[in-house]
């Protein structure tokens, strides 16, 4: 199948160019810094060793490789052909590059020097006389292949032998037709994620069949899914097309189960997300109209992250990539060789200067309440509290943990034991937060009177193994419970003195309860 490529990649160049004139205009306050100015800037990448690598994408077809030892302070063009070359992949001691005609450079000292390969040889039965002007923009290992993807109709090949032969994967489930013609789907991008490897075309994403060498079509919706990135443990992928409108997803994941989702989106409708990266828990997105934007809690808050990045009207400038090394993340912005302004080039930020989300303090979270404790009855305390301005609501804590959540001013806890000291803590909540807790106490009122509680001894406290009661008045039943009620043991009596055996109790304070035929008390003890 013959076709004309070439005037393909221009159209495809020109529609790119199109979709990026009208830009809005942002403040300048110039935390992302130009570090090294390329026209055309196409592609970055940071090897394993450090060394920068830069390609450049002139509009005659024709771009360089350029590489820095010195962290972009300085660079040099390599000794490569001028292929236009989109993307680097760094795997077994090689840089790869991809570029136009099917060509692979590689180099094995980190991109000081290239050698040029292609896989031209396993696509040519297909493009015939097209061959020069196919380009291959998605590379990607997996299962210990080569996998590059071609733009121009060649489909997917991969090589076993580091770029040095190339083999070419089924064809017919990437193939469609259109007027009674065959086109075989343009391979933006590739991906190696949970052990399947994902193809995205132009129109439709697919999966690769190791077993068959073939490929099963999963979706027929990707329309320019041409970027991607791992973040929190799910594939991202976005569309590097205009689609204005919330029903189109902005960012979508896949996730180990084989799920799809979303994330949410950020103030902007444009979807034409041309550059996205993940860095821990920092996913940066590079958009050709609405700017740049960051999030570091997936998507429940994004910033925008424009400052110092040259959008205005008139030009054409576009992110291409993103990439990060320990203090600093880099961006590949695009503008092309005939654009009247230069802010085409390697722009780079301080991951100190990344925006984030603050303890919105004292200034934002309520006002600690004013708390006072009543007990109005044996068995209840009343609990009031005067009102904190900002707070929507209050929450009510007894031995750490949450009893109750009101918006009213007061709270009556009920069901306790008399003649009983309790605190409890109350804070104030709003939208930003909580407060501090503010502590109250109180003693349940006490049923008997204070005659029958002067009655009674207990001894000795703390105690290891018995505790005695000794009193002059007839005890008819003997109760012991945890501070929180819970009755832990209970026997009847008839004489003045008991010894009760407590060696199985747990280390902690208890609430001894003695039952007279005159009324009851209450007092505390310690269990060793």
């Amino acid at each position: 199948m013959k076709r004309n490529l070439y005037s393909k990649v221009i159209r495809i160049i020109a529609m790119s160019i199109a979709l990026c004139c009208v830009i809005p205009s942002f403040a300048q306050h110039n935390p992302w810094k130009l570090l090294y100015k390329l026209p055309a800037t196409n592609a970055f990448f940071i090897t394993d060793n450090g060394n920068m690598l830069m390609a450049d994408f002139l509009y005659n077809l024709t771009g360089g490789i350029y590489v820095s030892t010195t962290g972009g302070a300085t660079w040099e063009k390599c000794a490569v052909e001028d292929k236009n070359y989109n993307v680097f992949l760094e795997n077994n001691g090689y840089i790869f590059a991809a570029g136009l005609g099917g060509s692979i450079a590689r180099s094995a000292d980190n991109g000081i020097t290239w050698e040029l390969l292609s896989y031209g040889s396993a696509v040519e039965d297909i493009l015939g006389e097209n061959l020069p002007y196919t380009c291959c923009y998605s590379m990607t290992m997996h299962n210990g292949k080569l996998f590059a993807g071609d733009f121009g109709g060649g489909g997917i090949v991969y090589s076993e032998d580091d770029g040095e032969t190339w083999i070419a994967t089924d064809i017919t489930p990437l193939s469609y037709e259109v007027d009674g013609k065959l086109c075989v789907e343009n391979i933006y991008n590739m991906v190696s994620y949970n052990g399947d490897l994902y193809a995205f075309g132009v129109y439709m994403i697919f999966k690769y069949l190791s077993e068959e060498n073939s490929w099963e079509l999963i979706r027929e919706d990707s329309n320019f899914m041409a970027v991607s990135t791992f973040y929190q443990g799910m594939l991202c992928t976005a569309r590097s097309v205009m689609h204005d409108g919330e029903d189109i997803p902005f960012i979508e994941t896949l996730d180990e189960n084989g799920v799809w989702g979303e994330l949410p989106r950020p103030e902007t409708v444009d979807n034409n997300i041309r550059a996205l990266y993940a860095d821990g828990k920092d996913l940066v997105v590079g958009m050709a109209i609405s700017g740049l934007y960051y999030t570091d809690d997936a998507g429940a808050t994004w910033y925008k992250l424009d400052d110092g990045i040259p959008y205005a009207s008139g030009t054409y400038f576009t992110p291409m990539c993103f990439q990060s090394d320990e203090n600093f993340i880099y961006l590949a912005a695009y503008e092309p060789d005939f654009a009247t302004t230069e802010n085409s080039g390697l722009y780079r930020l301080a991951k100190t200067d990344l925006p984030t989300y603050d303890d919105p303090g004292d200034d934002y979270l309520p006002e600690d309440p004013v708390v006072a404790a009543e007990a109005i009855s044996s068995s209840e305390i009343k609990l009031s509290w005067e009102t904190v301005e900002t707070a929507t609501s209050y929450n009510v804590y007894f031995e750490g943990s949450v009893i109750a959540s009101t918006e009213e001013t007061f709270y009556v806890v009920q069901d306790l034991i008399f003649s009983t000291d309790y605190c409890f803590e109350v804070s104030a909540v709003n939208e930003y937060g909580e407060s501090d807790k503010t502590e109250a106490c109180a003693k349940t009122l006490y049923e008997g009177g204070d005659e029958v509680e002067n009655l009674f001894n207990i001894y000795p406290n703390p105690v290891e193994n018995y505790l005695f009661v000794e009193t002059d008045v007839c005890i008819e039943e003997i109760s012991i419970y945890t501070l929180t009620g819970v009755l832990v043991t209970q026997q009847p009596t008839d004489n003045g003195q008991q010894m009760i055996d407590v060696s199985e109790l747990i280390s902690g304070t208890y609430l001894i309860k003695i039952r007279t035929n005159t009324g009851e008390t209450l007092k505390r003890f310690v269990k060793k």
